[in-house]
Order: C-alpha cells, then structure tokens, then sequence
C-alpha cells in the first residue's frame, strides 16, 4: 500500500502525473511506421515541387511499375527465407549446446557424488 501523507491522502507512487496527457497520435509516428511516413513525406514534397502537368506523370511512375513492385516481392521473399534459414540453424546450434551443457552438468554432479561417497 501506498504511503499516506498527514491528511490522509495517499502519495501517488508511480512516476507518470495523474494530469498527463495522452499521446494517442505519437504512435503513427513510431519506428514501426516510419517508412510510411518518409515515403508519404517524399511523395507530398515531390508533389509540391512538381509542375501541373507532371503530377500524372509522377503518379503514373509510383503506382504503375510493375517491374519495382516485382523487385520489391522478389526481395522480401529472399529475406523470409534467409530470416527462415537463419531461424533453423539458430534453434539447431542452440538444442546441441542445451544437449552438451546437460552432459557436462551430468558428468560433474557424478564426479561430486562420487567424492562425497569417498569421504
């Protein structure tokens, strides 16, 4: 339980204000999404600094590149399998060094059971 001051009030105990205000928005700007906002941000100020007439041209480019969208599939598939084969052979290194780990705990708990049955 909380401390309690003289009058009876209980001496809030954690370090966040009961006044604070809620950052609700500050999520969209984390790490997590921060490529959708440098990409949205690229894409506003080559909006902004393009002429009239090349705004279609500039959106045909983004949304209508087949070969970068193929790239860009082609590129994540590559990362999932080396994430996978990764993964494998991490779980693989780590089940023979549990395994070694429990020989050697085995091994040293018999050489002292067997000094103390000596004694």
């Amino acid at each position: 339980m909380p401390p309690e001051k003289p009058s009876g009030q209980v001496i809030p105990t954690s370090l966040q204000s009961s006044n604070s205000v809620s950052h609700r928005y500050a999520y969209f700007l984390s790490t997590k999404n921060l490529s959708v906002v440098i990409v949205g941000v690229v894409l506003v100020y080559a909006m902004y600094r393009a002429d009239t007439k090349d705004i279609p041209k500039i959106v045909e480019i983004v949304f209508g590149s087949h070969l970068t969208t193929a790239l860009g599939w082609g590129f994540a598939v590559m990362i999932l399998a080396i994430a996978v084969i990764f993964h494998k052979l991490s779980a693989a290194i780590y089940e023979r060094e549990i395994a070694r780990i429990t020989k050697e705990r085995d091994r040293l708990q018999e050489m002292l059971l067997n000094r103390k049955g000596e004694q």
